[in-house]
């Protein structure tokens, strides 16, 4: 995983979806860390990934990338290619949330771009094969002081600003059972609390049984098929879910917290579907 500085508490407390940046380019400095963080990617299913930092004055793009008004000023943009398979979105949002952190840390501004880019130039740039695809892209730039009020507009329809309790999200040996867990798990738990989903819908649900963390994915009834069908969406998620592991991830490595993923058995239930679990050791 890429190395960020403790505690994370602070750094994705600190992070937020920025859609209004400065038109100061990027550091050489900032943009050389953020190469070598793209060195230091994992992945938790080891998934085939291409990861790419587009800057404007160091890429040549092939035509103007456009994100329909939703981001302004942005520097660059980091791309990924992936399998359309459940791991490959999974280790997707694993994958690029560290870069995310790892930009936060550097006072790098970011936002998580599932569908107001347009695709094109992005194929292009990556050269996508048959067997991959770009479901998603992260602008980057230096946060602006103000934000735009189209900035606060999508903020609120998106529901950016309110997210659900933890007594939603976080049960223990049944799904009735709220998580009533001890320190520093309550804490671990937040941390997956906070991460960003696509439409704030926080699609994921945690259930601590037998010594360990069950992650499963509930989906937002008609969410993925109606994107899918009308806009040409990818299963933003099942991105999210890698998105909340990387945060959980990161809080287990912040609070020694000893354990490993692992698909194991697991309590079934209908609505959910199942993606791994930390196996407490």
């Amino acid at each position: 995983m890429v190395n960020l500085s403790p505690p994370v508490l602070k750094t994705i407390s600190s992070r937020y979806s920025c859609r209004t940046y400065t038109n100061e380019e990027l550091k050489d400095e900032d943009y050389d860390y953020l190469q070598q963080c793209i060195a230091a990617i994992t992945t938790l299913f080891g998934s085939t990934m291409r990861i790419k930092l587009i800057h404007n004055n160091r890429v040549e793009l092939p035509q103007k990338i456009g994100t329909y008004g939703f981001i302004k000023n942005q520097q660059g943009f980091i791309a990924a290619t992936t399998a359309d398979t459940k791991e490959g979105l999974v280790d997707f949002g694993y994958a690029l949330e560290q870069l995310v952190l790892a930009a936060t840390q550097r006072s790098i501004g970011t936002c998580w771009l599932g569908g107001t880019f347009t695709r094109g130039p992005f194929n292009q740039i990556m050269g996508l094969s048959p067997h991959e695809i770009l479901p998603a892209v992260i602008s980057l730039g230096y946060p602006a002081d103000k934000k735009r009020m189209f900035e606060r507009s999508v903020r609120y329809i998106a529901g950016s600003d309110t997210r659900k309790k933890a007594t939603e999200l976080f049960f223990e040996h049944t799904w009735n059972n709220p998580y009533k867990g001890s320190e520093p798990f309550t804490t671990l738990l937040e941390l997956v609390r906070l991460a960003p989903s696509a439409s704030n819908k926080q699609p994921w649900r945690i259930l601590f049984n037998n010594n360990a963390f069950h992650f499963y994915l509930e989906r937002t009834p008609g969410y993925y098929d109606r994107n899918k069908a009308l806009l040409g969406f990818y299963d933003l998620q099942m991105i999210d879910m890698g998105i909340a592991l990387c945060h959980f991830h990161y809080g287990a490595i912040d609070y020694k917290i000893d354990g490993k993923f692992a698909v194991t058995h697991h309590p079934e239930i209908d609505n959910r579907e199942y993606i791994i679990s930390y196996i407490l050791v």
